[in-house]
């Protein structure tokens, strides 16, 4: 499905790229753009791929609790790849969301271990540790698109 939807997103892409006049040619062949396109484009797959395997073992509304730490991931990146500051408030908003986080799946692991037997208690904390990284990879993303500003905005979403 993913293949498909990459693929569908080509031709509106294309139209843009061309409309545009965009040279699509100097990102290939300026290499650390093209590199870094491939790089999100690989990342975002892999991403979109543990999130959805995720599915399988963990209520949807944990998952979203998950996903929505991208933020939190995003900025600690963005500190230590892109050198950015971080202000106090920021770090301690940080630490209280990702607290509220630990918390909430804490306890759904409480209530899936008191439901089920051991080896789905496993099994869910596999799953939460995939949707986990699933965020880590989109917030790495968002250092990779941050990186990238000189790149046409048509062009990073074609890949």
């Amino acid at each position: 499905m993913m293949v498909i939807t990459r693929f569908l997103q080509l031709i509106p892409n294309s139209l843009i790229i061309w409309k545009l006049n965009l040279e699509v040619m100097s990102v290939i062949k300026e290499g650390s753009n093209f590199k870094m396109l491939m790089m999100r484009s690989i990342l975002g797959f892999v991403s979109w791929f543990l999130h959805f395997y995720s599915i399988k073992f963990i209520p949807l509304g944990l998952i979203s609790t998950i996903t929505n730490m991208q933020p939190f991931f995003t900025l600690i990146l963005g500190f230590l790849i892109l050198k950015e500051t971080l202000k106090r408030l920021e770090i301690i908003n940080m630490l209280a969301s990702f607290s509220g986080v630990l918390i909430i799946v804490t306890g759904s692991s409480n209530q899936k271990r008191q439901s089920q037997n051991e080896t789905s208690g496993m099994m869910f904390i596999i799953a939460v540790g995939l949707s986990t990284f699933s965020s880590l990879l989109i917030g790495l993303i968002n250092v990779l698109i941050r990186a990238m500003k000189k790149v046409h905005w048509s062009l990073m979403s074609g890949f």
